[in-house]
């Protein structure tokens, strides 16, 4: 039992020592720069936020556009081939479709066998790199795309979105946090505080502690990870207060600041805004945040 007490103290020692060294070196950060100096750091950041989250949606939408003329392109030619054809290639295709739909478990089953095959190929340390990096990348679109959403509430109700009932219960779902609006908001928040933590960096003593140096790697290599889940966040709760599940006769609250409209109406606004959310959350690169 004395020799557990003492292990406790030395541990708790050891965490008090930890947080003191990390305080001190990020007063030593802070303070061997002038606060103007910070504030123009800090706007400097924040610019190169915004013009990030607005070129990676502009790419996006770009991107989308060329996919969305060629699937226009693929149907107005298959529109061609059934009005030659007829009867027959409709068959023909849907005998295909039935076909990729029977060969799905096989196809999933060789999916994993070829992941298990790559992952077997690998050295012991470079198997364990590539499992904990997959883990790390999962854990942090779960984690962001949960607290966005609605925390870990199995309703979803609260999250980034529902901040505006703390500016009083007539505000809520007021169009400015439930739209694509609140995403570009804490894409830039992130991005601004990866940049930061980067410009912080340089200013930390020459022999700091690892974990600053372990932070900006996280931060750098995962942020774009962190961004898709946000998107991924913000798509699911505008998708379920949408309640398009319910159909369009069913009654949805209204979205405050918005012109005069019907129900179906504030259902458009909020599921258009999710599925731009979702497009957002699928084109995010993700090998570091630019």
């Amino acid at each position: 039992m004395e020799n557990l007490t003492i292990k406790q103290d030395v541990g708790t020692e050891k965490l008090r020592n930890y947080f003191i060294r990390i305080g001190s070196e990020l007063k030593y950060a802070v303070g061997k720069s002038k606060k103007e100096d910070l504030i123009i750091v800090f706007l400097a950041c924040l610019s190169l936020a915004v013009k990030g989250t607005v070129k990676a949606k502009l790419n996006i939408l770009r991107d989308a556009g060329v996919f969305l003329a060629k699937v226009g392109i693929k149907i107005s030619d298959k529109l061609d081939e059934y009005r030659e054809c007829g009867l027959l290639a409709i068959k023909k295709d849907v005998a295909n479709i039935i076909k990729s739909l029977g060969d799905i478990p096989s196809n999933l089953k060789n999916g994993i066998m070829d992941v298990y095959r790559g992952l077997s190929g690998l050295a012991g340390p470079e198997r364990k790199k590539v499992i904990i990096e997959t883990a790390i990348m999962a854990i942090t679109v779960v984690f962001f795309a949960k607290i966005v959403a609605g925390g870990f509430d199995r309703d979803f109700e609260g999250g980034i979105p529902d901040l505006d009932l703390k500016t009083g219960i007539g505000n809520h779902r007021h169009w400015l946090t439930h739209s694509i609006f609140a995403g570009f908001t804490i894409e830039i928040i992130i991005r601004t505080t990866i940049y930061l933590m980067s410009q912080m960096h340089d200013y930390l003593p020459e022999e700091h502690h690892p974990v600053w140096d372990r932070v900006k790697e996280y931060t750098a290599k995962y942020g774009g990870y962190a961004i898709k889940g946000t998107w991924l966040g913000v798509a699911v709760h505008l998708f379920i207060d949408s309640e398009m599940l319910e159909g369009f006769s069913s009654s949805t609250k209204s979205v405050v600041g918005l012109p005069p409209m019907n129900g179906a109406g504030h259902k458009i606004f909020l599921a258009s805004n999710a599925a731009l959310s979702t497009v957002f959350a699928a084109g995010i690169p993700v090998k570091g945040v630019k």
